[in-house]
């Protein structure tokens, strides 16, 4: 499954990619028509915070998740999640930034950190824009977040 996101929910985007979801972020002032075109061709779910494109989506039968930007980060994955009938499997992740692939290099062939390349011998890096992750504390940040909405979509 993959996604077209507003760019007002780059946060959502950010996670969704983090989860392993194709998502492509659309850019503050894109025509609507542009928009509801891509969902349709490209076969993407569009999420959006803009309650008028949500009814046109709506109407032309798209597969569309408004989202409420004042809810919190954890609330509005839960929406997705559940909506999306998504499932956790980090294996899958892409790069937060670019949504890129991500492949395990060997952390002594990257500019890391020292303690990161004595600590893990094994990073990922992103093959689109070269960014560099590995499990650290932020890392088990976002597993926690990702756990808690999924936990909060099981409420729903």
């Amino acid at each position: 499954m993959r996604f077209l996101v507003d760019e007002m929910l780059f946060d959502v985007a950010k996670y969704l990619r983090f989860m392993g979801y194709g998502v492509e972020v659309m850019r503050s002032g894109t025509p609507d028509k542009e928009i509801l075109a891509r969902t349709e061709e490209d076969g993407l779910v569009l999420i959006t915070a803009d309650k008028e494109l949500y009814k046109i989506a709506k109407k032309n039968g798209d597969g569309t998740i408004f989202l409420d930007i004042r809810k919190s980060l954890e609330e509005k994955l839960a929406i997705v999640i559940k909506k999306a009938n998504l499932y956790l499997d980090f294996e899958r992740s892409r790069c937060p930034k670019c949504g890129g692939e991500l492949h395990y290099i060997d952390s002594k062939d990257v500019n890391v950190p020292e303690f990161i390349k004595k600590t893990h011998k094994k990073v990922q890096e992103c093959l689109s824009c070269k960014h560099v992750y590995w499990k650290g504390s932020h890392w088990e940040a976002m597993v926690k977040r990702v756990e808690r909405a999924f936990k909060l979509a099981s409420k729903i």
